[in-house]
């Protein structure tokens, strides 16, 4: 979450509009690692799939010499994530040093290059962008920032990679509180070391149209799709949207939707055996869920209430009032002014 944040930030700043709902952003299973054609499967905690995760996260000084992976893919020239950034940041720092030779930007950087008479971060994104503050209840911290010059930009990338596959050799990592911490990489590492607990066997890449035959795995999928969806909308929207309901935005939807509505229905879906593949249980699939986008999402709300209210009765009763009341308490995206 802090490393979409941030990178959502480092498109704000930089006259972009990120954006993480739509049938052509929303992410679709199998996916593909942007800079290697291994699939990437919604799958159950298996040793396949920390392996996975282990070869996402991969160090850059790791990777150095080997080959790229096979098949063409978005980013085919960078190795790593790390690689990833380390590209940007060059991009960046060329940017800043020379504004007005628009023909040696990295890939992706491009654009940025479209009036090279304008400064590179735009300062009064500030209010755009997620960052902690005395006010915020954000439980990223002083991790989240605001980039609002090349310095921020690169410490942002820079504890993006360190907390992914770790500082690196010869190097002192950023100065950052979080230091002594393991990186994900680590993490994933040591998960192979041992003898995984025992899990759901749930199906790979789950599609909510496969189990209309089966009404309550089917309400509960719906729902779980739909909260999944106005989730995004959420975080996409604190990008463009600069009012007076942003912490409302990050409290009652974000926070709640994460929190208290997600958590229940994937619990229940993990533990219902499908029809559609015996000896398989369900689990949330994180369909895309088209809302209606008329005025700017103006029902979406209304549409996430009703396949709520669909599911609510195929859950345990002791999770009803909990779920019922955060999806109430949700600010209508729809209703918001720029």
């Amino acid at each position: 979450m802090l490393h979409l944040a941030l990178a959502g930030n480092l498109l704000c700043a930089t006259g972009g509009t990120p954006q993480l709902y739509g049938k052509d952003s929303t992410p679709s299973y199998p996916a593909q690692i942007f800079n290697d054609a291994t699939p990437v499967n919604l799958s159950g905690a298996t040793e396949a799939t920390i392996k996975l995760f282990v070869k996402i996260e991969e160090p850059t000084h790791i990777s150095d010499g080997a080959t790229p992976g096979s098949g063409k893919t978005l980013l085919s020239d960078y190795d790593t994530i790390g690689h990833f950034y380390d590209g940007i940041i060059e991009g960046f720092v060329f940017k800043s040093r020379y504004p007005f030779l628009t023909n040696h930007c990295k890939i992706g950087l491009t654009e940025l290059s479209a009036n090279p008479s304008d400064p590179l971060f735009d300062n009064t994104s500030e209010n755009r962008q997620l960052y902690y503050s005395n006010e915020s209840t954000l439980w990223l911290k002083k991790d989240l920032m605001a980039i609002l010059k090349l310095e921020d930009a690169i410490y942002a990338m820079k504890l993006i990679v360190q907390q992914g596959e770790g500082v690196r050799p010869g190097e002192t990592g950023v100065d950052n509180p979080e230091n002594d911490k393991r990186s994900h990489y680590e993490i994933f590492k040591s998960l192979l070391d041992h003898k995984l607990p025992s899990t759901h066997n749930v199906l790979d890449n789950p599609v909510t149209e496969n189990h209309k035959d089966d009404d309550a795995i089917y309400s509960v999928m719906r729902a779980t799709d739909a909260v999944y969806c106005y989730l995004l909308l959420s975080i996409e929207r604190l990008w463009s949207y600069a009012g007076p309901s942003r912490q409302d935005i990050i409290d009652s939807n974000i926070m709640s939707l994460m929190q208290s509505v997600l958590p229940p229905l994937a619990k229940f879906l993990v533990k219902q055996p499908t029809k559609a593949d015996p000896g398989r249980n369900a689990g949330p699939a994180f369909n895309f869920y088209e809302f209606d986008p008329t005025d700017s999402y103006k029902n979406a709300l209304g549409q996430l209430k009703g396949e709520i209210g669909n599911a609510l009765g195929k859950l345990p009763e002791e999770v009803r009032t909990d779920i019922q009341e955060a999806v109430d308490s949700l600010v209508d995206l729809g209703n918001l002014s720029v």
